[in-house]
């Protein structure tokens, strides 16, 4: 064998190592994920044959026996959850990702699981082999070295990331995962009160919005323990945790129990009912989500030192993701001309930033909104108001319901551009 020459495996089902245990907590549910995901590897690694595949890896809920769909009477699953996988390539393009998805999403929708489905659960994060060592250490990166499940190839690749568990995941992780969190929400409820009877898939739309706060609610536990330097993957251990927290007076036990609860909702989704969805109009229901995202927000700013500010400027001052990309993109326009003329990267890579620094933007004023719903929020009026103010007018800042319908709207535009 020439030296130096990397053989990968072949493409096969044969090939393919699924997780031993569960990726759902249903059983029928579990069978399909599996069913579906066995196809789908061999077909993502001949669409990236060409980039060279490596290693092929699973995290997220899945990993964890948590991952989450919503049946109604009848008809196919809705997956609330995805199958997070990370692809490690010899030679990485921008556009692989995308791609890769486009093509998944054509083969389900010849398949047989698009019948036991909705849609397809599976996304893609893509890796160069040779900058494995120079990834950021984030939350995504520090769970998938947890994991450690390798569904194919060189399972070995996983140690040549960073161990952001063992030197340290970075501070402003924890802050974006709230912005993301909060930023979801708003988004939830913008489209339950927006859309008409028959909107959206199964036109369930009220669900998603019952599942995000579930999901916001359940990641303080989260922010908790990442905020001390702990890290559980899974949120029912998580959950658990912070419990064991409650009972050492760390964490104050109506706190604990509300995480509690949440975390069982979101294992276990159920549609709301119309009492409880008539009660959105004016934000009842996230009454008590805000009041202990508000706790949760200042642990974490004393974590991290941040006194005084609730919404510190300095939050996110750089959007990591869309800077690091776009400075790729541009170094490699000018070090390869053929992959086009430098101005034209120079302006994806300031489309990039552009877009990162809207989703954080977006992203804080939708945290502003719901702090703004706590009691003990009224100190900090001033400073909401003045997060608010460039996304909406003084009128709307001052209304719970139409800001949170104006950050709505923003939503959409926001994710298409910052992808």
């Amino acid at each position: 064998m020439t030296a130096g020459l990397v053989v990968s495996p072949p493409f096969g089902r044969d090939a393919v190592h699924l997780p031993e245990g569960p990726m759902a907590p249903h059983p029928v549910l579990d069978g399909h994920l599996r069913g579906w995901l066995g196809e789908a590897v061999p077909r993502i690694l001949e669409s990236a044959r060409a980039s060279g595949p490596r290693a092929l890896f699973l995290s997220g809920s899945a990993r964890w026996g948590e991952f989450v769909a919503w049946k109604g009477d009848g008809g196919p699953w809705r997956p609330l959850s995805d199958i997070d996988l990370a692809l490690v390539v010899d030679r990485r393009a921008d556009s692989l990702a995308r791609a890769l998805r486009a093509e998944l999403e054509r083969a389900f929708a010849r398949s047989r699981w698009g019948e036991a489905l909705a849609s397809c659960p599976i996304r893609i994060g893509t890796y160069a082999a040779h900058r494995l060592s120079r990834q950021n250490p984030m939350l995504s990166v520090a769970e998938m070295r947890r994991a450690n499940s390798c569904l194919w190839g060189d399972a070995s690749l996983l140690e040549a990331f960073p161990d952001p568990e063992r030197d340290g995941v970075a501070p402003q992780e924890l802050v974006r995962l709230c912005l993301s969190r909060s930023l979801e929400l708003v988004e939830a409820w913008w489209r339950a009160e927006t859309a008409r009877p028959g909107d959206g898939p199964d036109g369930h739309e009220d669900l998603l919005r019952e599942y995000a706060v579930s999901k916001l609610g359940s990641d303080l536990g989260m922010v908790l323990l990442g905020g001390e330097g702990t890290f559980l993957w899974g949120s029912a251990a998580r959950s658990r945790m912070i419990a064991r927290r409650a009972e050492e007076g760390r964490v104050p036990e109506a706190l604990a129990a509300r995480i509690s609860q949440w975390t069982a909702a979101r294992l276990a989704p159920a549609s709301p009912t119309p009492e409880r969805s008539a009660s959105w109009r004016d934000l009842a229901p996230a009454a008590e989500l805000c009041a202990c995202l508000f706790w949760t927000w200042r642990r974490l700013l004393e974590s991290q030192a941040e006194g005084g500010a609730l919404l510190p400027p300095g939050l996110l001052p750089r959007e990591g993701r869309g800077l690091r990309d776009g400075l790729r993109r541009l170094r490699r326009a000018f070090a390869e001309p053929r992959s086009g003329p430098g101005f034209r990267a120079l302006g994806a890579w300031r489309a990039a930033r552009t877009a990162g620094t809207y989703w954080s933007a977006l992203g804080r004023a939708s945290l502003a909104l719901w702090l703004s719903q706590a009691p003990e929020a009224q100190e900090w009026r001033g400073e909401i108001l003045s997060v608010l103010r460039p996304w909406m007018t003084a009128e709307e800042a001052g209304d719970p319901r139409r800001a949170a319908l104006r950050l709505g709207r923003w939503t959409p535009w926001v994710r298409r551009a910052h992808g």
